[in-house]
């Protein structure tokens, strides 16, 4: 019986993905060090989560069997993907929150 050929690596889109995820990450940190500073680890520690959840799509598709039911952080088997996005979009929205606070002052 032939194995069918498993797609080894990152797509297209995959790798499109974490090119934004660099692009925001690389504009982020060129925000002025005030703004910046307050978030800082919380934007990259949502970053990594976004590229882990990336990383465990490969790894699904090469052994779905090993790696149906593993989460994209080792802390807590409750984080999924939409919990990643939520983290990126909550840490963006405080981003601009404390921007706009600033422009007003």
């Amino acid at each position: 019986m032939a194995e069918s050929k498993v797609e080894v690596g990152l797509t297209a889109d995959e790798k499109k993905t974490l090119n934004h995820l660099v692009d925001f990450w690389n504009s982020y940190v060129q925000l002025s060090a005030s703004t910046a500073d307050n978030m800082r680890q919380q934007v990259c520690d949502a970053v990594h989560l976004a590229q882990a959840a990336v990383a465990m799509r490969v790894a699904m598709r090469c052994d779905p069997d090993y790696w149906a039911s593993y989460s994209v952080n080792a802390q807590s088997d409750s984080v999924h993907l939409a919990d990643v996005i939520r983290q990126i979009q909550n840490a963006i929205t405080n981003l601009r929150n404390t921007t706009i606070e600033q422009e007003s002052k």
